[in-house]
């Protein structure tokens, strides 16, 4: 979803999401990290949800947890110095990755 997203804005909307416009399609190796992070966003809310599973009801405390946590994904692209579309952009695929692992999760759990 992190690659996909980069992508789309990079080449569909011409945003450069990660890295300058010069970088190409695919930019540099902050996009690695990005994908990377994401991936490990995704193997702590399957630990996550685990340890809910055994101890308490597990979708209420899941869904503000992982709602809260996407919140904060969304919001930290503009505590950097980056121009404001780029920001945007990085918001909305937190937003994008976060309703992936929010809605896979719940599906799955039941």
């Amino acid at each position: 979803m992190a690659l996909v997203g980069v992508l789309a804005f990079r080449w569909v909307f011409g945003v450069p999401i990660l890295a300058p416009h010069g970088a190409g399609a695919y930019g540099n190796v902050h996009k690695t990290e990005y994908v990377l992070t994401a991936a490990l966003a995704a193997v702590i809310a399957t630990g996550l949800i685990h340890l809910l599973l055994l101890t308490t009801p597990p979708f209420g405390f899941l869904g503000w947890i992982i709602a809260l946590a996407t919140l904060a994904a969304m919001l930290f692209p503009f505590r950097t110095t980056a121009p404001l579309s780029p920001k945007f952009a990085t918001g909305a695929v937190n937003l994008c990755i976060g309703i992936a692992i929010g809605s896979l999760f719940t599906g799955v759990g039941n």
